[in-house]
């Protein structure tokens, strides 16, 4: 571990940059060689007043009834700011990294038995028993309630099948890589057509986008080919070929670079990842966003090339315009 792993400043310099934006939340990511998220989370809490945040949970590196304990816990050491979002894991080889070696697609199949069991010990009021395919208990006694009622809200991310059915059952919000509108269609679709044969209600959707933003396009677009120059040709996937929403970018940035009205999707970086990112000025750029609450989509992941810069400048021109032209759609932008 590196002697700056914990950089306690920085922590509270970006929480207090995205809190001052006007932000609604910000992620806190997961990996194998990070600090654990929850710990972050309650540390930037404490140092805020409003923000929330969005805590990265990989299902299987501790039990469900402990997560569930975990979380209904930190949500109220934060005053019930938090959310969780969980995911599968991207990367085979980060999850081999913690022991866990099954396969992605039994990874969501594991989910969605995980994440079940954390509702149920949420609103649970008698004990609990529970024998399924990876996880048995018996009288579990699910007495630690989250602040938040009737608990936590979870985030599923991903545009997989395995994604898809868990968000469909359990997810109050289902976020995913920001496609073309036609995907985006396909992906909203499909969720809430599982939704309804499951007889419930369809989560709320999510996108995640790159903005690439200047005063006017022609300064956008500048910025947007010199950082891709940046970050050089791109490298072998890797990892991400297994990745059912990096494969979907992959599939859209081959059909072409430009979409709709403002989404630039390229291959570039040594990852072998697809950039998909909104570029223009912050009319162009809010009037984009605003097709995508169009198609159905109420919450945007966002970040800038430039962690605080970028995060000044969408607080200061951006969100103001996305959320004024949400309320004449009268939907509610997070």
């Amino acid at each position: 571990m590196s002697d700056n792993t914990f950089d306690l400043d920085h922590v509270r310099e970006a929480t207090l940059v995205h809190e001052k934006a006007d932000y609604d939340s910000v992620l806190i990511g997961y990996g194998a060689g990070s600090p654990d998220p929850t710990q972050v989370a309650a540390y930037a809490a404490h140092h805020s007043e409003r923000i929330r945040f969005l805590i990265a949970h990989r299902p299987g590196l501790m039990y469900p009834t402990l997560a569930a304990r975990l979380f209904a816990s930190v949500d109220h050491f934060t005053e019930g700011r938090i959310d969780l979002n969980i995911v599968a894991g991207h990367s085979d080889a980060d999850q081999r990294r913690e022991g866990d070696f099954l396969s992605k697609d039994e990874r969501y199949v594991r989910s969605d038995e995980y994440v079940g069991i954390v509702k149920a010990a949420w609103t649970s009021t008698d004990p609990i028993s529970h024998k399924g395919k990876y996880y048995e208990f018996e009288g579990y006694e699910p007495y630690v309630k989250p602040l938040q009622q009737p608990g936590v809200p979870i985030y599923i991310s991903g545009s997989s099948p395995g994604a898809l059915g868990t968000a469909a059952r359990y997810g109050d919000y289902h976020f995913f890589f920001g496609e073309p509108h036609s995907g985006t269609v396909e992906l909203v679709s499909k969720v809430r057509k599982i939704a309804t044969d499951l007889g419930g209600d369809a989560p709320r959707f999510g996108v995640r986008f790159t903005l690439i933003l200047g005063d006017t396009d022609e300064e956008a677009w500048d910025r947007a080919r010199r950082h891709v120059e940046r970050l050089g040709p791109p490298g072998k996937p890797g990892d991400l070929v297994a990745n059912t929403g990096a494969a979907r970018l992959r599939q859209a940035a081959e059909a072409g670079e430009l979409h709709d009205r403002a989404l630039w999707m390229v291959a570039a970086g040594p990852w072998g990842g697809t950039l998909n990112a909104l570029v223009g000025s912050p009319e162009t750029v809010a009037e984009a966003l605003l097709d995508y609450v169009r198609l159905g989509v109420t919450g945007f992941r966002v970040s800038g090339l430039d962690p605080f810069d970028d995060t000044r400048f969408i607080g200061r021109e951006l969100i103001p315009r996305v959320r004024e032209g949400a309320r004449g759609l009268n939907v509610h932008e997070d």
